[in-house]
């Protein structure tokens, strides 16, 4: 099917949805495989540039929302690392006429897909705290929660973690990260599983990065309210269990080989 010069068809974009899913299954199976798939995802995603609305490129970030939602906190590590080769290696011919900067340009190419995906994982983030507002997300209800077009949902858990792992790779602020983390521990009264989750992935995953001088204060004040939560009886045991291993993990100075000996001895 001929592309346009203006929009892409429909088809070109779910064609290379379902292109790059097959690519990341391939991606968990064959990590050594990392730089070539890695390539063909980045090519995927340049076949934007004979659009004006990007959606070729939002088709790539949907897939791998998606098929980061199929998966646990294991896929992270590897996801961040795509996706900062995405952001480098997009053209600048790949653009969204309606999206402009402040001189009134289209926004193009690396700011465009950090964009695209950064607004998609405050999307997501802003539903778990819209619904742990309400009180709607217990241990089984993340599956409620979903963006409005990703048919599949993804755990806060796993959330938290890919963008713990954005933030290694320089694509989120440190602020973003503290804003984050606040949100997390923002419910003392009644916190939900998903909710506790979420704030060990997050703090699993860049605690020893937020850890720093001049954060400290900041930090004591976290793992204040994580000691809370930690003896909450209201908490389930095994999370309590979990909130106590963080403790343990920043009182090591976030060594997690000490931590994995001290889990051993343990048995």
């Amino acid at each position: 099917m001929p592309i346009g010069a203006i929009k892409a068809s429909s088809y070109h974009s779910r064609l290379a949805e379902h292109q790059v899913k097959l690519l990341l299954e391939a991606l968990t199976t064959k990590p050594d495989g990392f730089n070539e798939i890695s390539d063909r995802v980045v090519a995927w995603a340049n076949t934007s540039e004979r659009e004006r609305d990007g959606r070729t490129m939002i088709a790539v970030i949907r897939a791998i929302v998606t098929t980061l939602s199929t998966g646990d906190t294991t896929r992270s590590e590897v996801y961040g690392r795509l996706c900062r080769k995405l952001m480098d290696g997009v053209s600048l011919g790949v653009r969204d006429d309606e999206l402009v900067d402040t001189d009134g340009k289209p926004v193009s190419g690396p700011q465009l897909f950090r964009k695209y995906l950064l607004n998609r994982c405050q999307e997501i983030f802003e539903k778990f705290l819209e619904s742990m507002a309400e009180g709607d997300v217990t241990p089984r209800e993340s599956e409620v929660v979903q963006p409005s077009t990703n048919k599949q949902a993804i755990s806060l858990s796993v959330l938290c973690s890919f963008m713990g792992e954005l933030f290694k790779q320089g694509m989120l602020a440190e602020r973003v990260m503290h804003e984050c983390l606040k949100a997390l521990l923002g419910n003392m009264e009644g916190p939900g599983e998903e909710q506790l989750e979420g704030l060990c992935s997050f703090l699993n995953s860049i605690g020893a990065r937020l850890d720093i001088p001049a954060a400290r204060a900041h930090m004591d004040i976290y793992f204040q309210r994580v000691e809370t939560f930690s003896t909450n009886p209201q908490v389930e045991l095994r999370m309590r269990g979990k909130l106590k291993e963080i403790i343990q993990l920043r009182e090591r100075k976030w060594d997690g080989k000490q931590m994995a000996r001290l889990r051993l001895s343990r048995r």
